[in-house]
C-alpha cells in the first residue's frame, strides 16, 4: 500500500514523542483504518485490519458471524452457506485490498491521534493517582457557566462548579487545589469530597502519611462542618491530639484551605455507641437502642437539643450516619417515652392474643423482658424468669404459645396487632385497620393522612400525621 511508509514514519515519530510502545500506536492506527474502511461498506459491516510492524503492510478483512438465523445481513452468514470460505473463531474472513483515499487516510490519522491523546491523558491520570498524597495544584485556564478548566502540568482537568465549596469564585489565572474523583470512567476535580479533606490531613499531618495514624472514616457537609474519625497505630501517639496539632495549627491550616469549614476530630472507639456519643457532641445522648443486624441506632436527646442534633434539613444527623455507617434515628425524650409506652401496649396486646391470657398476666410477661412467644414456647421452665407464676400456669402458657406458632393465620394476626398498637393506635382503631386489610407497618407508611381518616373517620388529624411519620421512620432502609 502506498501509504505504508508514511504510517511507519508516523508510528516512529509518535512513539518517540509520547513515549508509547509502537505496538500500541499500531493498534490505534489499525482502529483508525477500520473506521475509514467501513465507509466503503453498508452500515453494520464488520471490518478487521492488521498492520505489519516492520513493513507497515496493511491487510484487511470483512467479517461475517456464523449463525443459524440471520438478523443482520451485512455482518452475519448462515452455517449452511459455508463452502470454501476461511473460517476462524466463529467468523468468515473475506480479505480485500485496503485502498485508502487521501480523505480516508486523514480520517485514520484523526482517529488514531485522538486515541493516542486519550491514552496519554489516561496515563497522566494514572501517574497523578500514583502519588502518596493526591492533592493537586493547578491554574484556572477557562471559566464557564458550570465548569472550570484547570491546567495541571499541561493536562486539562475539568472541575464542575457544583464540586466547589459554597461561595467560592475562581477566575482565569487563579491557583486552585483539588483532588480527583471518577464519574462514569472520567476523572474530574473536586474540593467538596471526603477524599479532598482526608488528603489535606495526609499532607498536613506526617503521622498519617507514614501510617502511625489512620483515618478510619470521614463525612462532610461541605463549607459547613466535617467530622473525621482517627485511630492511632502507635500506642505512644494520641491520634486526635496529633491531628489537631500544637495550638490547633494543623486544623487551622486545613480550615484555611476549605474556607473555614468546622472540623470535628474524633478518636476511634470499637464500641459503636461510644463512637456515636463522641460524634454527636456537644449534645448529650440520654438513651441508645442498637440493632446490630440492621445497623440502626435509635437515640433520645433532650427536646431543646433536637434541632442541633438533626441539623438544618437533617444534614447533621445524615453526616453522622454516613460517618459511622449506621442508620441513626433521633427522638426527643418525650417521643422516646411515648414510643416505649406504645411498644409496651403493643407487646401486652400481642401476648394477650397469642397466649390467650388476661391483660395482667401479659403485662407481667412484658415487664420481665420477654418479646416473643417463641421464648415462652421453647425455653425450659427453669430458665423462664416468671417466679410469680406456678408451674401449671407456665405450662398452659407454653401450650398456648406452641398452638399459636402452629397456626400461621393466628401468628400473623398476633404480629399485626403488636405492630399496630406499637404505632399508637387504640383497640377500636386496630380493629378498623384489620378490617381494611392494613396489617403491617409498611401499609400505614404508604397512606396519606386523608387515606387514614377514610379508614378511621374519628382519628385526630395530628395523631394520624404522627403515626404515619413514625411508620415511615420505622420502614426507612
Amino acid at each position: 500500500m502506498e501509504n505504508s511508509r508514511e504510517l511507519i514514519q508516523l508510528v516512529d515519530a509518535v512513539s518517540k514523542e509520547k513515549g508509547l510502545p509502537k505496538d500500541e500506536i499500531l493498534s490505534f492506527l489499525a482502529e483508525g483504518i477500520e473506521v475509514a474502511l467501513r465507509k466503503n461498506f453498508p452500515e453494520g459491516s464488520i471490518v478487521q485490519v492488521d498492520i505489519d510492524p516492520k513493513t507497515g503492510q496493511i491487510r484487511a478483512w470483512r467479517l461475517y458471524e456464523l449463525v443459524d438465523q440471520i438478523e443482520n445481513v451485512e455482518a452475519q452468514m448462515l452455517h449452511s452457506e459455508i463452502e470454501d470460505e476461511f473460517v476462524d473463531d466463529g467468523y468468515v474472513w473475506e480479505e480485500f485490498e485496503p485502498k485508502l483515499t487521501r480523505q480516508q487516510f486523514n480520517i485514520t490519522k484523526q482517529v488514531a491521534l485522538q486515541k493516542i491523546k486519550n491514552h496519554s491523558r489516561e496515563q497522566s491520570i494514572v501517574n497523578m493517582l500514583d502519588r502518596p498524597i493526591n492533592i493537586y495544584s493547578g491554574i484556572v485556564k477557562v471559566t464557564k457557566k458550570d465548569t472550570l478548566i484547570v491546567d495541571y502540568q499541561g493536562l486539562d482537568i475539568s472541575i464542575y462548579r457544583r464540586n466547589l465549596l459554597p461561595k467560592e469564585n475562581f477566575k482565569s489565572g487563579d491557583k486552585i487545589r483539588f483532588t480527583l474523583e471518577e464519574n462514569d470512567g472520567h476523572y474530574t476535580g473536586t474540593r467538596i469530597s471526603e477524599k479532598f479533606l482526608t488528603e489535606l490531613f495526609k499532607e498536613e499531618v506526617s503521622h498519617i502519611e507514614d501510617g502511625e495514624i489512620e483515618i478510619v472514616a470521614c463525612a462532610r457537609n461541605p463549607g459547613m462542618r466535617s467530622k473525621i474519625i482517627v485511630k492511632s497505630n502507635n500506642p505512644r501517639l494520641e491520634a486526635a491530639r496529633m491531628c489537631i496539632g500544637s495550638k490547633g495549627m494543623h486544623v487551622k491550616n486545613i480550615q484555611q484551605e476549605i474556607n473555614g469549614e468546622f472540623i470535628d476530630i474524633i478518636s476511634y472507639d470499637k464500641d459503636p455507641a461510644q463512637l456515636l456519643i463522641k460524634a454527636i457532641e456537644p449534645v448529650n445522648v440520654n438513651r441508645i437502642l442498637i440493632d446490630e443486624e440492621a445497623k440502626t441506632m435509635e437515640i433520645a436527646v433532650d427536646g431543646n437539643n433536637m434541632a442541633q442534633t438533626i441539623g438544618r434539613g437533617g444534614k447533621n444527623i445524615e453526616m453522622i450516619s454516613n460517618l459511622l455507617g449506621w442508620n441513626i434515628k433521633v427522638y426527643s425524650e418525650e417521643e422516646w417515652e411515648k414510643n416505649q409506652h406504645d411498644q409496651d401496649i403493643g407487646a401486652v396486646q400481642y401476648f394477650m392474643f397469642s397466649l390467650d391470657c388476661d391483660e395482667g398476666l401479659a403485662q407481667y410477661i412484658v415487664e420481665n423482658g420477654y418479646n416473643s412467644i417463641e421464648e415462652i414456647a421453647y425455653l425450659p421452665i427453669h430458665e423462664l424468669e416468671l417466679d410469680d407464676l406456678d408451674e401449671e400456669t407456665i405450662n398452659a402458657l407454653k401450650a398456648n404459645a406452641k398452638d399459636t406458632l402452629a397456626d400461621k393465620e393466628k401468628l400473623s394476626k398476633a404480629d399485626s396487632i403488636q405492630t399496630l398498637y406499637s404505632l399508637g393506635f387504640n383497640e377500636a382503631e386496630v380493629n378498623l385497620l384489620m378490617e381494611n386489610n392494613l396489617f403491617i407497618c409498611q401499609d400505614i407508611a404508604d397512606l396519606s393522612t386523608y387515606d387514614l381518616q377514610d379508614v378511621i373517620p374519628d382519628i385526630d388529624l395530628t395523631k394520624a400525621k404522627d403515626i404515619i411519620m413514625k411508620a415511615r421512620q420505622l420502614t426507612e432502609v
